[in-house]
């Protein structure tokens, strides 16, 4: 399951009603969290990093820093893939843990009740 995909979607008819409130928190109604520097962030360092250790290795052996420069854009772009399934675990793991809380206050309504609006 993806993170564009609901937390619950299509699950809220078997609910108790008093833990509705709950699932309310966690339903973002199609709206995307993560900005844009989180999307790109790890992406963009693992492929700097991949980039970075073929020059760095050309530097440290005295060799022109273009030498093997078909092993720097194979590090480049495998850094950048690591970088995107990196984004795409840890998406995947915050959404487990979503879906896990939630099927724990289903199961366990007793011990949420709703909390007391206050207005100030």
């Amino acid at each position: 399951m993806s993170v564009e995909e609901g937390t619950h979607s299509g699950q809220l008819e078997g609910i108790d009603p008093r833990v509705k409130w709950a699932f309310d928190l966690y339903d973002m109604q199609g709206v995307e969290t993560m900005s844009i520097l989180d999307h790109y962030q790890a992406p963009t360092l693992f492929g700097l990093a991949g980039l970075g250790v073929n020059v760095l290795g050309n530097m440290f052996s005295r060799r022109p820093l273009k030498a093997g420069i078909q092993w720097t854009i194979l590090g480049g772009l495998l850094g950048t893939w690591l970088g995107v399934q990196t984004r795409e675990f840890n998406a995947n793991r915050r959404q487990k843990r979503i879906q896990t809380t939630l099927h724990y206050v289903m199961l366990h309504p007793e011990r949420f009740p709703e909390p007391e609006r206050k207005k100030y």
